[in-house]
């Protein structure tokens, strides 16, 4: 195991300076390069490989080691690098995930690239209906790079009930039940819809994230305005221009809603580490 060496420093100082001169190694060199590093160190390089090259060098390494690494990637980029797998290998890992990950990549894996389901993160912040708010502070700690924006409820058959942005939370007691606080209409997107369908998807002036919900009614994750800009402008630029014609109609209310987002993100950091040091 190498242990704070030259290249280990450079690959958690420059991850993207590494990423590009390891995609120059063969393949046996990266996988052995690899293979030397900590979990932590090869997730943090692994997120800024391409996909292809980051599967190819998961499939070189120990299973053991390859399972450990999988399990602390986000499920997101989990869900880009499982297709670029074989069969096989995708199986193995999938298996060694937790339950609720597995299923949610698995879900993923049945779309095409150019669609929702096949761009949506499956890692999103979903609480029981029947909860309390003194719980969505208390679950809140697992996003600890991040803080949630929005909640989405759930029935115990994991059906879609609604969203609740947080700022809902901050004057609300803490035995508030979150079902009274829950945007029932709220929009969502299916997951065979194609990135040219969610161009023209009229909530995007007032949402900068969207729940993916199956037609029977499932949550099988989120679709960020970012991540479908992304995708746009990679496969479609007249889908982009489309995207970008209905933003503009729309750009002072989304500066006030972005305003909100950040108010609103920022106290609940607030409230939630006052929880935390009342716990």
């Amino acid at each position: 195991m190498i242990k704070q060496s030259p290249a280990v420093l450079f690959v958690e100082q420059h991850p993207a300076e590494a990423a590009r001169i390891v995609e120059q190694f063969p393949l046996q060199k990266s996988a052995a390069f690899f293979s030397a590093l900590s979990v932590s160190t090869s997730v943090t390089l692994l997120k800024a490989l391409t996909p292809t090259t980051a599967a190819a060098n998961l499939e070189k390494l120990p299973k053991e080691q390859a399972t450990t690494i999988a399990q602390k990637l986000p499920a997101n980029l989990l869900a880009v690098f499982l297709p670029h797998l074989n069969t096989e290998y995708q199986e193995f890992l999938l298996a060694a995930l937790p339950r609720s990950m597995e299923s949610g990549l698995r879900a993923a894996l049945q779309y095409p690239g150019n669609t929702v389901g096949g761009m949506m993160t499956t890692e999103v912040f979903s609480l029981y209906e029947n909860a309390v708010v003194a719980q969505a502070y208390h679950h809140a700690y697992r996003f600890k790079d991040q803080s949630p924006v929005w909640i989405y409820l759930i029935d115990r058959d994991q059906q879609f009930r609604g969203a609740i942005h947080v700022s809902a939370l901050l004057t609300a007691s803490r035995d508030t039940l979150l079902n009274t606080l829950s945007k029932h209409d709220a929009p969502t997107l299916v997951p065979s819809m194609t990135m040219d369908q969610v161009s023209r998807h009229p909530v995007w002036r007032q949402y900068d994230i969207l729940p993916v919900v199956s037609r029977s009614g499932l949550l099988l994750g989120t679709l960020s305005r970012e991540v479908a800009k992304r995708s746009l402008i990679s496969s479609a630029p007249s889908a982009t221009h489309q995207f970008f014609d209905l933003l503009t109609g729309g750009v002072t209310a989304y500066a006030e809603i972005a305003m909100s987002l950040m108010s609103g993100t920022s106290e609940l950091l607030d409230k939630r580490e006052r929880h935390g040091n009342n716990t």
